[in-house]
């Protein structure tokens, strides 16, 4: 075991907790309330109902949740007549931060 002692990895040490979004000014938000909304162009077609992972849209009334929103945008995505959507300023900042931030691969590396 003593070998295993003086591996060095690379890496950030400490590494990091969970992360928490941020607004404009830095504070830290939280998003896991934000939901999408549905507009007027809703047909009721309820293809979005079909589509939630968490079957978390109401059959009855799609622009009502009755379960948890993961913000996977299957809804958003799939709807025909372009009405969900999100309009959350901190979850939209949120969003764009890890469109920018994750849009180029990344190597693996190997740890031998």
């Amino acid at each position: 075991m003593d070998e295993l002692d003086n591996i060095q990895v690379e890496g950030n040490i400490p590494y990091r907790g969970y992360y928490m979004p941020k607004d404009e000014a830095g504070k830290a938000v939280d998003i896991r309330r934000v939901k999408p909304r549905t507009n007027q162009h809703c047909t009721d077609c309820k293809l979005c109902v079909s589509v939630c992972p968490m079957g978390s849209i109401n059959n009855e009334d799609v622009a009502m949740l009755k379960g948890i929103c993961i913000k996977c945008g299957a809804c958003i995505k799939k709807c025909p007549a372009n009405a969900k959507y999100y309009d959350n300023e901190d979850y939209l900042r949120h969003k764009h931060e890890l469109e920018v931030a994750f849009c180029h691969r990344k190597e693996p590396q190997l740890f031998i």
